[in-house]
């Protein structure tokens, strides 16, 4: 039992919510919810001075915003 458990997660498969065993990756297409997915959406390229913030935090904030992302990344 343990062993089968083990090889699926090994293989990055899950089985959220007893749904079914589900392998996740990458760019994968989700089976979504009751008719509802939701599309990828655009690629995000993240840069060390938090360029890649502007245009997704407002005006307001993206200075405070650039400066943590500047701690973690």
């Amino acid at each position: 039992m343990v062993a089968g458990v083990t090889k699926h997660y090994l293989e990055y498969r899950y089985d959220p919510l007893g749904s079914g065993w589900v392998q996740v990756k990458q760019v994968m297409k989700c089976r979504g919810l009751e008719g509802y997915r939701y599309e990828m959406g655009e690629s995000i390229f993240a840069d060390l001075k938090g360029k890649w913030l502007e245009g997704r935090i407002n005006k307001s904030n993206i200075e405070e915003s650039q400066r943590i992302w500047q701690l973690i990344y």
